[in-house]
């Protein structure tokens, strides 16, 4: 298994993890962003009494706009996975059994375990077709949402104008590494000027799109007014990442 890329369950960025043989994680662990926590490189396997250890190192995943796919680089981060032992079998088949409890096998579907937010990015669809759908989704209040393209509006007075618009925090990986970009998110803004239905739509990976969703849904808007009236509006949001010198 040595230099094997593995997809870990749960994207947990605890450094030092322990699981039974059935895969439930024993030390406590907070989950992650999957592409800043979900991906290890093996270095070694070790089996010790009724246990095997293997060492990793933490792998992060970032999205390459030109090459339109997720690149992967190695972090200085090492990774100790404990995993218990099923009795009986011999070794190796101790360690497929155990290995594919912990990690995403090769057949599996792994944008199952994202969030929904991801959902609209790993659809395999034609771009038409794509921002069809996005275009039919509706809100809880049950108005049909226009949409505004950030150059005018379609039947509305007033675009919607942010009141309160934090900028997401840096991960450690990112400006370690000196990441600079934006990510790109569809959302609708209510007649509160709440942000809801937030999708990603162009990510930057390194655990940053997260950052940016959760930043983007606690951003407060004046809403979009048609008539006089505030009215739910689709709208793209661009959220950049920027280092200073």
């Amino acid at each position: 298994m040595d230099g094997k890329e593995l997809f870990l369950r749960g994207f947990y960025c605890d450094n030092h993890l322990q699981f039974t043989a059935d895969g439930e994680l024993l030390n406590p662990s907070s989950p992650g962003p999957w592409t800043l926590c979900g991906f290890v490189k093996i270095t070694s396997v070790e089996f010790l009494p009724d246990v095997v250890e293997i060492r990793a190192t933490r792998v992060v995943a970032i999205y390459n706009k030109k090459m339109k796919g997720f690149e992967h680089a190695l972090t200085p981060k090492e990774a100790r996975i404990q995993i218990a032992l099923a009795p009986g079998a011999d070794r190796e088949a101790k360690l497929g059994a155990a290995t594919q409890k912990v990690f995403f096998t090769a057949r599996e579907d792994f944008r199952k375990a994202l969030s929904d937010y991801w959902n609209f990015f790993f659809w395999e669809a034609p771009p038409e077709e794509k921002l069809s759908k996005l275009k039919e989704w509706k809100i809880s209040s049950g108005d049909e949402p226009q949409t505004y393209d950030g150059k005018g509006t379609q039947g509305h007075n007033e675009p919607p104008m942010c009141l309160w618009c934090q900028d997401p925090e840096y991960t450690e990986f990112a400006r370690n590494a000196r990441l600079e970009g934006m990510v790109k998110l569809w959302c609708v803004v209510d007649e509160q000027g709440r942000v809801n239905n937030i999708v990603v739509v162009e990510p930057m990976g390194a655990g940053l799109d997260e950052q940016a969703v959760e930043s983007v849904r606690n951003w407060k808007f004046k809403p979009a007014r048609r008539y006089g009236q505030p009215v739910p509006i689709r709208m793209t949001i661009e959220v950049n990442f920027r280092l200073g010198p």
